[in-house]
């Protein structure tokens, strides 16, 4: 619906434009390729298309990253307390000294080194995405510039045969001109001039 819209706009604009440049001095005309571009960069319909094709080069990007190596360092620092020590029923209360401070640093690698071939297989799906992704995206594009073809085609045509039909009007009123001429000479009756 938005699609048909924004096509309708454009040709309102064509259509517009035209009838702008025919009373005015200059007048321009709009190639094929800049409706082309225009309508690509204003589609409503393209942009799933666009979108689509950005998600599967990201789905290319992770896939890839599943070759890289995972690397996770963990740093911590902690503060201990002295302990005590009593008997059960909390007598004999004594002191233990503990270390107030301490760290730990721990770093972990991971490489995949053999993984059946699960991260080659994902990384070809996703540039399979991709494509058909682009293959969509072209078949839309396609359609859309189709349409604005037939439309450019008929704007022409109808622009075409507004220019025959005022060069038979012209012609028209110069018989009729010539008719009247005859008239009043006695030469012609009343109905070829209505005839004409």
């Amino acid at each position: 619906m938005n699609n048909q819209r924004l096509l309708t706009g454009l040709l309102s604009a064509v259509l517009l434009g035209a009838g702008v440049c025919a009373f005015g001095q200059n007048p321009s005309v709009i190639t094929l390729k800049q409706l082309f571009e225009s309508a690509e960069r204003y589609s409503a319909q393209l942009r799933p298309s666009f979108s689509a094709e950005e998600e599967a080069n990201q789905e290319i990007r992770a896939a890839r990253a599943g070759r890289l190596p995972d690397i996770n360092a963990t740093l911590s620092f902690s503060y201990i307390g002295d302990g005590f020590t009593t008997k059960r029923n909390f007598s004999d209360y004594q002191k233990a000294p503990i270390p107030h401070y301490g760290n730990a640093l721990s770093l972990s690698v991971n490489q995949p080194v053999y993984t059946g071939g699960a991260i080659t297989s994902g990384i070809q799906l996703a540039e399979l995405k991709l494509t058909a992704s682009g293959y969509a995206t072209e078949l839309q594009r396609d359609n859309i510039r189709f349409r604005l073809t037939g439309f450019y085609l008929d704007i022409y045509k109808y622009t075409n045969l507004r220019s025959v039909v005022e060069n038979n009007i012209a012609q028209a009123r110069k018989v009729l001109y010539e008719m009247q001429a005859r008239y009043e000479q006695g030469v012609a009756l009343q109905n070829d001039i209505t005839r004409y």
